[in-house]
């Protein structure tokens, strides 16, 4: 499946859109001809659909894409946790206290694999897209060893799911927090 991105020329697209769509199978071609603060929005030719904003996005990426079970699950309490997953993390990556989000996410990982469930979800992905945004600090606290949970989970994502490529390309893109 393949999808125009609309964007605001000053907007930056979260990684974890093209993360989603790189694990789901969907093939995402950017335009960023719109006026500042408008919302992005997808729009697919063979559906003549629009769909307009980040989380809305991030949905009908999981809905559409090849892998299934990434938002919602046949278990509606893990549904629910993965739903206060995703309000959390966007919570805490989006103050200042960056450091503190990777402590509480490295215990949430001292016993499992994933976030949420058995299985890769959309918790996973924007977790992971919102510690390879950060780039350069985010390399330095793995180096540090002191999230070793956290670290542990996110290089195995990088490498069971080949985000490594994904994550150059988009920094390169964009050119984002590489301090």
């Amino acid at each position: 499946m393949e999808v125009m991105l609309r964007i605001a020329t000053d907007y930056t697209p979260p990684l974890s859109l093209f993360v989603t769509a790189k694990v789901g199978g969907i093939s995402i071609t950017v335009r960023d001809k719109l006026r500042s603060g408008n919302p992005p929005f997808i729009i697919l030719p063979c559906e003549r659909l629009k769909v307009e904003g980040r989380d809305e996005i991030l949905r009908y990426f999981c809905c559409k894409g090849s892998v299934r079970n990434l938002y919602d699950r046949d278990d509606k309490y893990e549904t629910e946790e993965l739903f206060q997953w995703l309000q959390d993390a966007h919570a805490r990556f989006s103050s200042s206290y960056y450091e503190g989000a990777c402590t509480h996410f490295d215990r949430r990982l001292m016993q499992r694999t994933f976030l949420v469930g058995d299985c890769l979800s959309l918790a996973d992905i924007v977790l992971w897209s919102y510690l390879a945004e950060i780039g350069k600090k985010w390399e330095r606290l793995m180096e540090s060893k002191k999230y070793q949970n956290l670290a542990e989970w996110y290089n195995m994502l990088s490498r069971q799911y080949d985000l490594d490529e994904e994550r150059a390309t988009y920094l390169a893109t964009y050119s984002l927090k590489e301090d």
